[in-house]
């Protein structure tokens, strides 16, 4: 083996080396830590001691909307415009689905119709929605019992 082989050789070896100690210098390094984005989390409840009273509100945009659809939705029933009354109120729903007069005149209007099955569904959501409310009590129990004398 001449010397030009040889050196060749131990070229080679000293280049595997230097790799060998360039890798295990960079795998002892401190690698940076990948972090995949989540999603925000949401605030947990406060303990009920340290939650204050909700000052009190004026109805939202949603709200004062519905409450004029049902003031709409009345106004058709007056003239017995049953299917425009319903759609008028369903709408009233969809925006605010916490007051219970949109309720009790879909009751109304599917009474009208004679459908006491809808009337029965539409009496019993105003009654949880009005609950509270003594003078709408005894108007939707009035109302119930016109829906149970029509019957089906």
């Amino acid at each position: 083996m001449d010397s030009k082989d040889s050196l060749n050789k131990h070229n080679r070896i000293n280049l595997a080396i230097g790799l060998l100690v360039i890798l295990l210098i960079i795998s002892c390094m401190e690698k940076p830590e990948i972090r995949v984005a989540e999603p925000p989390k949401t605030p947990e409840a406060a303990p009920a001691e340290e939650t204050p009273a909700p000052p009190a509100q004026e109805p939202d945009a949603n709200a004062r909307a519905a409450a004029a659809m049902v003031r709409q939705g009345r106004q058709h029933l007056t003239r017995g415009e049953l299917d425009a009354a319903i759609r008028v109120l369903e709408r009233s729903v969809a925006l605010d689905s916490t007051n219970g007069q949109n309720y009790y005149y879909l009751a109304e209007a599917w009474l009208m119709k004679k459908n006491a099955r809808q009337a029965r569904e539409f009496n019993r959501l105003a009654g949880i929605q009005l609950a509270q409310d003594n003078n709408w009590k005894t108007r939707i129990n009035r109302q119930k019992n016109r829906i149970d004398q029509l019957g089906n």
